[in-house]
């Protein structure tokens, strides 16, 4: 009897779409990485290739360089992606900015301040459990938990939010296993 072996390519989720990007020619990167390069634009809002759809997923945003406001986090709508024209729907870490000592967690939208995280500062990791069967997200700082919310069961695209030229986000999807307990 023949053995069938399944492989899924799953970098997709945890790949930023730098080339379908309405203002491509503002960013700099490829896969898991993208930057800043040109900040003719107050910020961009940048989504993953391709939105998860179901499973239990472990995501890590390093921010190699924060140098205003970030938002991390999850939304439904692929228009997320984009200057001032952009959604400002989904689920966030708001890193805070850089002159407060405090992040929060943003919830249905930017702005949306509803609980308090801890600040974020360059070479941070922020962390993003997501359970999409069930509409559950995670988020941790540093391997610290922060809280957790409901969200929709529907398709959600990883999102940041570059707001400085040379800000600079790497997305990683360690095992499972690695997420934090809590």
């Amino acid at each position: 009897h023949g053995e069938i072996v399944l492989v899924v390519d799953e970098a997709p989720l945890w790949s930023w779409d730098i080339r379908g990007h309405p203002y491509a020619s503002t960013l700099a990167g490829e896969g898991p990485t993208v930057r800043f390069a040109d900040g003719r634009y107050d910020y961009v809002n940048v989504i993953t290739r391709e939105p998860v759809r179901g499973g239990v997923h472990f995501f890590e945003f390093v921010m190699h360089q924060v140098d205003d406001e970030q938002w991390c986090g999850v939304a439904a709508d692929a228009a997320r992606a984009g200057a001032h024209d952009a959604s400002h729907e989904g689920w966030f870490y708001y890193a805070g900015w850089r002159t407060h000592d405090r992040g929060e967690l943003h919830m249905d939208r930017e702005h949306n301040g509803v609980q308090d995280f801890e600040h974020v500062v360059s070479g941070d990791v922020i962390g993003l459990l997501l359970d999409a069967d069930r509409g559950r997200l995670a988020f941790t700082l540093n391997g610290r938990v922060q809280s957790a919310c409901a969200v929709p069961r529907v398709p959600l695209y990883l999102s940041t939010t570059l707001d400085e030229e040379g800000d600079c986000v790497e997305l990683r999807k360690p095992a499972l296993r690695d997420a934090p307990a809590g």
